[in-house]
């Protein structure tokens, strides 16, 4: 059997990158995280299998030998994916008369509308229902759809690590790690809980050291993400013994790795937990701050940041050697007329530089999105990007506003370049890195491009200067960032101009 894996394009404007990745190597890197799900699908194929791998945010487009080449595609979607790019996947497959097996997020939280559009939907994960559909698919009873019972989640200490040998490692800037699946927070706009449970279901920690070392051998060095909705949430003495246990082997290793996770602002008050961290080479954070406004953090029912002084916990995190990358929202009923005022105000103080700012798009299943659908505030089919200035909701204080808001926000965030290089600058005062690392070509060649590109042929020529030459003289531990904060402005730059521009 020829499996050709096909893994759709993601629509996100933000979380792309590619004016920045292109820094990176000799020849820039062409995506920024590796697809953790087509890649352990790999894994869970049977042996005999022949299978390869196509990466459509590194591939511009399918070849024929590969559709020529293959008995049947797996189609893999993200909830960021692109819409057209799945239905242009699905057009050039049938024009080959390929069978077509979907799964992934994209497909599991809307499956009605692509009933017989494809052949096979494989819902849910796919450690549960894709060994149901080799079994039938083998002896040629295959049923159109797979999905599992309800609350039926897979033990993901028995999933296999990712297939590396699919992909190229310089196409990537990140490799991920999953750490567990899950979620036991209940945000009225998040849909993990819907797709993953919400009960945490972390991999046991010789599991975790065991995917790092399969990844050292493979070839990586760099930067590994582990995946978790809410690494913080997770039982403490299995998290507090994986994160042990992964220092032990990165110093036999010479610390080959830099982490980077997702957690919440109550990290910032566990002295404990912001030690293992620290040990354990995580140098980036991202949290969900959301909003600034109480009013608006007890809508969406954020009770952690509502326990805390936001501002407070936002130091502690940067005084702990980690960069924390916020997400935010917009859009919320609560926000007042002044929301862009009370966010521009509030990451300037928090001395945040990269902020994910979205406006609230109900995600389905969500109780939100029933909320908003109950009160005919719902716009079902309109593609779902929250970075790109679309939103799916009808605010109360109007679209038209909101966008206007969104927009001055933007402006201020990116767009002022003085902004962006103050918040990156007073940020570099506060931050002394913690994190054990060597300096790769990688760094060197970005670096250098950097010079040239920023340095000289740029208007942010000044405030690159300035923010070098500070670090040099008042943290010089932090230069990498420093340069890697004026690379990551060239994307934010132009992506702030994109959706400025567009909506």
């Amino acid at each position: 059997m020829k499996v050709l894996i096909i893994y759709a394009k993601n629509t996100s404007v933000f979380w792309n990158f590619k004016p920045s990745i292109k820094y990176l190597g000799l020849f820039g890197k062409k995506s920024l995280v590796a697809p953790l799900g087509p890649l352990t699908v790999s894994s869970l194929l049977p042996k005999k299998w022949e299978r390869r791998f196509v990466d459509l945010n590194v591939k511009k487009r399918l070849k024929r030998k590969d559709l020529l080449w293959a008995d049947i595609i797996f189609l893999s979607a993200n909830v960021s994916t692109h819409k057209e790019s799945v239905g242009n996947t699905i057009i050039i497959c049938r024009e080959y008369g390929k069978l077509i097996a979907a799964g992934g997020p994209f497909f599991t939280l809307q499956p009605e509308k692509y009933k017989g559009k494809v052949d096979y939907l494989i819902l849910g994960e796919a450690e549960i229902t894709l060994p149901l559909f080799i079994k039938d698919y083998e002896k040629g009873e295959a049923k159109s759809i797979y999905k599992p019972e309800s609350n039926q989640w897979a033990d993901i200490t028995k999933t296999p690590p990712p297939d590396w040998s699919l992909i190229y490692f310089n196409d990537y800037c990140v490799m991920p790690v999953q750490f567990s699946r899950g979620c036991n927070l209940d945000c009225y706009f998040c849909n993990i809980g819907v797709l993953c449970g919400y009960k945490l279901r972390p991999k046991n920690p010789v599991q975790i050291v065991n995917e790092e070392e399969k990844l050292y051998r493979s070839g990586w060095r760099g930067t590994v993400m582990w995946v978790d909705d809410n690494l913080s949430a997770n039982k403490k003495d299995i998290l507090k013994e994986t994160l042990i246990l992964v220092d032990e082997w990165q110093r036999k290793k010479g610390y080959p790795f830099k982490r980077i996770t997702q957690v919440d602002i109550g990290v910032a008050c566990d002295e404990e937990l912001k030690e293992l961290l620290k040990n354990a080479n995580f140098n980036e954070l991202f949290i969900g701050i959301e909003t600034p406004s109480q009013e608006g953090l007890k809508e969406c029912g954020k009770k952690k940041n509502l326990s805390v002084d936001l501002e407070e916990s936002i130091s502690k995190v940067h005084k702990n050697g980690q960069q924390l990358v916020a997400g935010a929202i917009m859009g919320l009923d609560s926000d007042p007329i002044n929301i862009d005022k009370i966010m521009e105000d509030f990451f300037k103080k928090s001395k945040i530089p990269v902020i994910m700012l979205g406006l609230l798009c109900a995600l389905p299943e969500t109780k939100l999105w029933y909320k908003l659908k109950a009160e005919g505030r719902l716009i079902e089919d309109l593609v779902i990007d929250n970075t790109s200035g679309i939103t799916n909701i009808i605010p109360k204080m109007g679209i038209v506003k909101l966008r206007d808001l969104y927009k001055k926000v933007l402006t201020a965030l990116y767009i002022n370049r003085r902004n962006y290089y103050q918040r990156a600058t007073r940020f570099m005062q506060e931050c002394i890195p913690s994190a054990k690392s060597r300096v790769s070509w990688d760094d060197i060649f970005a670096f250098i491009k950097s010079i040239f590109s920023i340095g000289i042929f740029s208007k942010s020529s000044p405030y690159y200067w300035t923010l070098l030459f500070r670090t040099i003289f008042t943290n010089r531990k932090a230069f990498p960032i420093a340069v890697k904060l004026a690379i990551q402005h060239v994307h934010l730059l132009k992506y702030a101009k994109g959706v400025i521009k567009t909506i």
